[in-house]
């Protein structure tokens, strides 16, 4: 999979030549050309890295990193700057920033910085995968004979997710969206478990599962989050009470954790 970055610069030029350079070398990009563009691009599509300019129109670097790590603590940001000040530079490290590149940019190390926040991102998934693999073995069954109800617009996931439980001993529904996964809002009083994106394609997860529960006041939800698009912790999306589970995951992991979030 092509890694993902976002690059905001109100100018023009400087989008093109910095597109061009990185998906060069391998990355998927989309571009904004102020803090207040970026931050809608985010919020439909959290960017693992982010690389923007200081001074812009309508919102600024500094308070595009302020609202990325309030909000998407996990998203690597590189400051991208022509003014060489030490307010600025602290400021921007306070709130979060990886580093700072002095224009012209030398490519060859925004290059590597990008690299190593990559690099940081793949590491800590591991790590988050390990904690919850071992969270997992302290459960003694991962079998079931409940009703699960799961939505992914991704179906090569959604048919390993099915094939699995099923041969756990689950009942198993499946969905591409949440428009898809009300036409079974009939079957809601059978479901037990509602395994959903956090973000899905036309409406939130969290949204989708209160109509779901108004039908049936027992049923559960376990969410579906993707690490490096961002685990987003706000009450409209996710909260950091909510039951997850980070995908892509293993067949050991995904029984493990239904499990755990019925018996719950």
């Amino acid at each position: 999979m092509r890694k993902k970055i976002l690059i905001v610069d109100d100018s023009q030029a400087i989008l093109r030549v910095t597109e061009t350079y990185l998906k060069k070398n391998g990355y998927d990009v989309e571009t904004a050309t102020n803090g207040e563009e970026a931050f809608d691009i985010i919020r439909r599509t959290p960017y693992p890295v982010v690389f923007t300019d200081i001074k812009m129109p309508k919102m600024d670097g500094i308070k595009l990193i302020e609202k990325i790590k309030s909000t998407y603590p996990m998203i690597r940001v590189i400051i991208g700057t022509g003014y060489v000040d030490f307010k600025y530079g602290l400021t921007a490290f306070t709130n979060g920033a990886e580093t700072i590149i002095f224009k012209p940019y030398d490519y060859q190390k925004l290059l590597s910085v990008i690299e190593n926040c990559f690099k940081f991102l793949d590491e800590w998934e591991i790590k988050l995968k390990e904690l919850q693999e071992m969270k997992g073995e302290q459960e003694t069954s991962s079998e079931g004979t409940e009703t699960i109800l799961y939505i992914d617009d991704d179906e090569r996931v959604r048919n390993f997710s099915k094939f699995n439980l099923e041969k756990f001993g689950y009942k198993f529904y499946s969905a591409s969206d949440g428009e898809e996964s009300l036409s079974l809002i009939d079957k809601a009083k059978e479901i037990n478990l509602i395994m959903t994106s956090a973000k899905l394609s036309d409406m939130y997860g969290k949204d989708l599962y209160k109509k779901f529960k108004k039908v049936n006041p027992e049923i559960k939800v376990l969410y579906i989050v993707s690490y490096k698009e961002g685990i987003i912790f706000e009450d409209n999306i996710l909260h950091e009470d909510d039951d997850y589970i980070y995908s892509p995951f293993t067949q050991k992991i995904l029984t493990k954790t239904v499990r755990k979030t019925l018996d719950s």
